[in-house]
């Protein structure tokens, strides 16, 4: 059984920079993760990011504090 295919990389830092989201989608796209988990503000970076693969943007709203 493949387990990567049901993981969610992720990212949820405050302080994560664009460069860390990229990295975080090279790597998913390597290990052919099922998502990557970010922030909301990085959606469209993630969605360029992962372009042409089958793997999925994934954001939460408000974490951890509800701020959004």
């Amino acid at each position: 059984m493949k387990l990567n295919f049901y993981i969610d990389h992720t990212n949820l830092k405050a302080d994560a920079t664009k460069e860390d989201i990229k990295k975080l989608c090279k790597e998913a796209i390597l290990y052919n993760f099922a998502s990557v988990c970010v922030n909301s503000c990085y959606a469209n970076l993630v969605n360029r990011e992962l372009s042409g693969s089958n793997i999925k943007t994934c954001v939460v709203v408000g974490f951890p504090l509800g701020a959004m």
